[in-house]
């Protein structure tokens, strides 16, 4: 029951990276990511069971975190190296493996040993999924500002460089930010609070740039947006630093979200939802301000 479990966590990562390597194999053919998703959840189990087998768990651990590397390492690889045939996304996918399985994970036992980062269900898929994420992302912000700020010869060399390691350190972020995040909620309402400042930004984003456009032009909808969605995001740093103030902070959330539907249209219904969640969440954590009276001075461990 517990390998079923684990095989379940496992699968989602191992299906998108059989499916992105499968669709670039059989240059987009659907049911080239369709085999390709299968047969590297068949062979990578197949290792995996072989490496328990023989007690090599920590090599287990190095895979799966090596196939967490694959996509941000084929990504800026072929950024990097756009049109230069399938030699260097093979390349970025292996360096990427190397960098994952062995660095990170090396990288993240330590800060495990330190409390500082906590495994959590679900953990490899979600990075796996986040460091694709991060890497397009970073991809496109360096683009965007390199088109804006650099000339055309300056923006190739610095696309080399900076842009590559920008990109990375994007998808990295990205990937490890639940596991700090889940550890820094046992002492602060940390989730809670980053769901409230997702909120903030989507609804501060909705109401002046779309919301006004969409709906009524000229209605003052932007200042709504600016003001409701400032609101947001200065709560969401207080429940953080103010932890013990959590059911007062967290109404407070709740009621400014609802408000969020009126004057910026919800951050398109997604950034409303997001605050009340959040809000939700702070009321409802139960850390160790509950647990002991702190003495004058003493703070809440991070």
């Amino acid at each position: 029951m517990k390998k079923g479990r684990e095989i379940l966590r496992l699968s989602p990562a191992y299906m998108l990276v059989g499916a992105f390597t499968g669709g670039i194999l059989f240059k987009g053919w659907v049911k080239g990511a369709i085999i390709g998703a299968g047969c590297t959840i068949l062979l990578a189990f197949f290792v995996m069971e072989c490496l328990i087998r023989l007690k090599k768990e920590k090599f287990c651990q190095a895979l799966n975190y090596g196939m967490a590397g694959l996509l941000p390492g084929v990504l800026l690889a072929a950024h990097v190296f756009p049109h230069s045939g399938l030699l260097i996304p093979v390349s970025g996918a292996i360096l990427g493996d190397i960098l994952f399985g062995w660095g990170v994970a090396a990288y993240v036992n330590g800060e495990k040993e330190k409390k500082r980062y906590m495994a959590f269900s679900w953990e490899i898929s979600t990075i796996t999924f986040l460091g694709f994420l991060g890497a397009w992302s970073g991809n496109w912000v360096i683009d965007w500002v390199m088109s804006k700020v650099f000339s055309p010869a300056s923006y190739v060399v610095l696309q080399k460089g900076i842009g590559f390691l920008f990109s990375f350190a994007v998808s990295l972020l990205l990937a490890l930010l639940p596991g700090y995040i889940f550890a820094g909620n046992r002492f602060r309402p940390v989730l809670g609070g980053v769901l409230v400042f997702v909120g903030g930004l989507l609804v501060m984003w909705i109401g002046i740039d779309i919301a006004p456009f969409l709906f009524l032009p000229g209605s003052g909808l932007m200042w709504s947006g600016m003001v409701i969605g400032s609101l947001m995001l200065t709560l969401a740093l207080l429940v953080v630093i103010y932890p013990a103030m959590q059911m007062l902070l967290g109404s407070l959330v709740i009621i400014v979200s609802v408000l969020s539907f009126i004057g910026a249209a919800g951050g398109f219904i997604i950034g409303g939802i997001t605050g009340i969640l959040g809000g939700m969440l702070v009321i409802a954590w139960n850390g160790p301000v509950h647990d002991y009276h702190l003495h004058a001075g003493e703070e809440i461990p991070f």
